[in-house]
């Protein structure tokens, strides 16, 4: 394929996966050029900047943190002294 030909299956790619990244679009089509560089040729084609979603924390240690708070209420403030000073 040529440059040219790659740039549009980029533009076409982030068109239709908004949410993708330069990296996986640099890996996705076997681009050899920078990150930067598609970023770039993405501001040019009026795509804004592709940065995922941050993932948010897994069920199991979002409970985790609740029973670990709920167990760990009522412990005295002199406790929390010294754990925090350690």
């Amino acid at each position: 394929y040529s440059i040219s030909s790659k740039r549009r299956m980029s533009n076409e790619m982030a068109k239709t996966q908004p949410m993708i990244s330069s990296r996986e679009l640099k890996d996705g089509l076997k681009l050899p050029v920078s990150t930067v560089t598609i970023r770039g040729h993405l501001c040019e084609a009026n795509l804004s900047a592709r940065s995922p979603c941050r993932v948010p924390l897994l069920k199991k240690d979002m409970l985790k943190r609740i029973q670990f708070a709920k167990e760990h209420i009522n412990r005295p403030k002199e406790k929390w002294r010294k754990l925090m000073k350690v």
